[in-house]
């Protein structure tokens, strides 16, 4: 028996050394795997060599360990009344690390705790979104709306898509928070496919005829350790245009003054209308400029330039010109931009004689 133990002990040490020379190579062992084994011992009695003795066979099932991390992709951004129908998803990955293939069922919240907690980026949550919705992709257009995904191998990681409602009311700057949470579900009688019920861990001592569960997930955003799930932040960052207008007018001329003309009968007034996007927002696109022309005067002909520039808040001459039969519509001056970016000012000019 002496020998035996010595034997035992000697394996366990030489064991406990390999596991530390390079644990990281060290897989994870498949939950449900037989893991057996039998111990011999060699003696001599009378320098004699003995009959080899062999132990019994220990035998016992590798039991399962659960551990799922969700982890939240590029911060998005998105626009004030925009509706969760593809282009702007928050990205989550979702990775079983456990050692058993396993369904996930996924549920994405709003964050609750607006102007208190931080968002994923530490910003401050200053908006809520609504109509939380996970798809299964979102190239150009979103794929299926799902509640889970299903046969995720041990060590795979899936790839999903948050989407929300923008309101109307959120404004340039605004932060909204989601939590995505994934939680460990048991297979269907029928196999993988929509997800049963949630994974349980096995309570009392282990079972080494059967396979037990064990929790080994970390903390996550909203959820405990070691609960069988994991929740991870996405952030939507709100970007708007924030556009301001401005209109001057100038006497060109008046038939008689040379200098500093005055608006009399037959002067010429040139109009300018500019379009400022703020700073730090988003592009504003198809842009349009609509100027009904003034009771009193006559619009001169061929006198509409668009896209131009503003030199110490005074319009300069240098935009294209728009054709009448474009930029006069219903006695109304009306020009498109196509983008007024972020920091940008741009002109619609056009002349009036004065009646």
């Amino acid at each position: 028996m002496n020998i035996i133990k010595q034997f035992l002990s000697a394996a366990i040490v030489a064991t406990a050394a390999m596991a530390l020379v390079n644990p990281a190579e060290a897989a994870s062992t498949a939950a449900n795997v037989t893991i057996s084994n039998t111990a011999t011992v060699d003696y001599k009695v009378g320098g004699l060599a003995q009959t080899q003795l062999s132990s019994n066979t220990s035998t016992f099932l590798v039991d399962r360990k659960i551990d799922v991390v969700v982890a939240q992709g590029a911060v998005k951004s998105v626009t004030p009344g925009q509706l969760g129908t593809g282009g702007s998803a928050v990205s989550f990955t979702v990775t079983n690390n456990s050692n058993a293939p396993l369904d996930f069922g996924l549920v994405a919240t709003s964050d609750a705790n607006g102007g208190t907690t931080p968002a994923p980026s530490s910003k401050t949550i200053t908006t809520q979104l609504t109509n939380y919705k996970v798809f299964s992709d979102v190239s150009g257009a979103p794929g299926a709306v799902i509640t889970s995904i299903s046969a995720v191998a041990a060590g795979a990681t899936v790839t999903v898509w948050v989407e929300a409602d923008v309101p109307a009311a959120a404004t340039n700057g605004q932060v909204a928070g989601t939590t995505l949470t994934a939680t460990a579900v048991e297979p269907t009688v029928g196999g993988f496919g929509t997800a049963g019920t949630n994974v349980a861990q096995t309570a009392g001592a282990d079972n080494q005829a059967a396979v037990d569960t064990v929790f080994a997930d970390g903390a996550g955003r909203g959820d405990a350790a070691k609960d069988g799930k994991f929740g991870a932040g996405g952030e939507f960052d709100v970007s708007s245009a924030a556009i301001t207008v401005t209109k001057t007018s100038k006497v060109i001329s008046d038939g008689f003054s040379a200098s500093n003309p005055k608006a009399i009968p037959g002067a010429i007034v040139e109009y300018c209308i500019q379009v400022t996007n703020a700073a730090a927002g988003a592009t504003a696109t198809s842009v349009v400029v609509t100027d009904p022309v003034p009771t009193n005067t006559t619009f001169v002909a061929s006198s509409i330039k668009a896209g131009g520039t503003v030199t110490a808040g005074v319009c300069n001459t240098d935009g294209t010109a728009v054709t009448d039969a474009v930029g006069l519509v219903s006695g109304k001056v009306t020009t498109t931009i196509a983008s007024v970016a972020a920091g940008v000012t741009t002109t619609t000019v056009f002349r009036v004689t004065v009646n």
